[in-house]
């Protein structure tokens, strides 16, 4: 397995992956939230962020992005793992690339926000030291100040 930095090669295998990364939970896509998965580079790369894979054998198995929001501020968004690729610590390595990432570029503080669904994420993000903002119907809105 290995990390990359997605390359537009890669474009219509992230967006098939986050897709059935929705339909786990019954998300449905939506192409006014979807936007960014036509064209990661334009919304994350090229504006100061960064999208991430993990693959296996070139297969897409994981997804992290880090979407700069301004100078100080960045959002944790796409990080999704392949369910037959839980529980190996794989999560994990890219919400730690991401935020490395965050830190590397002087982000003092990243937010994120999870549907009340994703359990495991939601562990993922608390024991990480995310705190909760707000609650609003199925969405938890988290932030954590990075330190320096």
């Amino acid at each position: 397995m290995k990390l990359i930095k997605y390359t537009n090669s890669y474009q219509k295998d992230v967006k098939d992956f986050v897709i059935a990364a929705h339909d786990e939970f019954n998300f449905p896509y939506d192409r006014k939230l979807d936007y960014d998965l036509d064209n990661p580079d334009k919304y994350y790369n090229n504006r100061g962020g960064m999208f991430y894979l993990l693959l296996d054998n070139e297969k897409v198995i994981g997804t992290a992005a880090v979407k700069k929001l301004d100078d100080k501020t960045a959002e944790l968004k796409r990080l999704y793992v392949n369910k037959n690729y839980r529980g190996k610590g794989l999560g994990l390595q890219l919400f730690t690339e991401a935020l490395d990432f965050c830190r590397e570029n002087k982000i003092a503080k990243v937010v994120l926000d999870t549907n009340i669904k994703q359990k495991a994420a939601q562990k993922l993000y608390e024991k990480n030291g995310f705190k909760i903002d707000r609650v609003d119907k199925n969405t938890i809105f988290m932030s954590k100040i990075l330190e320096k």
